[in-house]
């Protein structure tokens, strides 16, 4: 008796198949005993960092590396534009979060991720990633940390490209309140702020979608084949 064989068809194609929450934008940490640290402030100290995709994107999860003191909390953006220019409009995503409190590691590679938000969808063209810090009257109450050097190395899926690193201080320009649209300066690339974004390729099917598909013609195959055997 001869088998089907589309069952492993199947399974052989779903490995090829990319899965849903696979990585666009990631660090590695290849320098452990050196980090850097973009202090964060509501009113004294913003960052940010851009990148541009030529693809389109569903159910996205961004991450940072951050670190507070006491756990306490700050704004972060997504938008389309940065600088005194930049109005709500711009904005894509925003939110609030809550960093923890981090030891002096300057292994990134095992340290928590915040997690900023999920289930976003983003169309093809270039973003800004901006975050503050907690109030308070200290400039260093919260940290976006980040690699050391260009001896760090980042992973970005087809399609993406990274951006600029900016920092925005109190004492180039005041800060806006809305943090997008203050004066912000590039930074040398040495010091890469970690953050991460997960997600599917929109248009791009998963592969219980393949699987789906490569049963039911699997299934119109064999009743085919039984009703030949059938007739004969």
């Amino acid at each position: 008796m001869r088998l089907p064989v589309w069952p492993l068809a199947a399974a052989i194609l779903s490995f090829g198949l990319p899965a849903a929450g696979a990585p666009l934008i990631g660090f590695t940490d290849n320098t452990f005993d050196a980090a850097s640290f973009g202090s964060l402030s509501d009113t004294q100290a913003n960052a940010a960092v851009g990148w541009t995709q030529t693809v389109a994107t569903t159910d996205v999860t961004v991450r940072a590396l951050l670190g507070a003191v006491s756990g306490a909390s700050g704004n972060w953006w997504i938008t389309t534009k940065l600088g005194p220019t930049a109005t709500p409009a711009d904005v894509v995503a925003s939110g609030v979060y809550t960093a923890p409190s981090l030891g002096l590691n300057f292994d990134f590679n095992g340290q928590p991720r915040t997690e900023l938000a999920s289930g976003l969808s983003f169309a093809a063209g270039s973003y800004f990633l901006v975050l503050d810090g907690p109030p308070g009257p200290a400039i260093g109450n919260a940290a976006w940390i980040g690699g050391a050097g260009p001896a760090d190395t980042v992973e970005l899926a087809a399609g993406f490209t990274l951006g600029s690193y900016y920092y925005a201080t109190q004492f180039d320009d005041p800060l806006s309140e809305f943090g997008p649209s203050s004066s912000f300066m590039v930074t040398p690339g040495e010091g890469r702020l970690v953050f991460e974004l997960d997600g599917r390729i929109a248009g791009v099917p998963e592969p219980a979608t393949w699987l789906m598909l490569i049963g039911g013609f699997g299934l119109v195959g064999a009743a085919i084949r039984r009703r030949a055997t059938a007739s004969a």
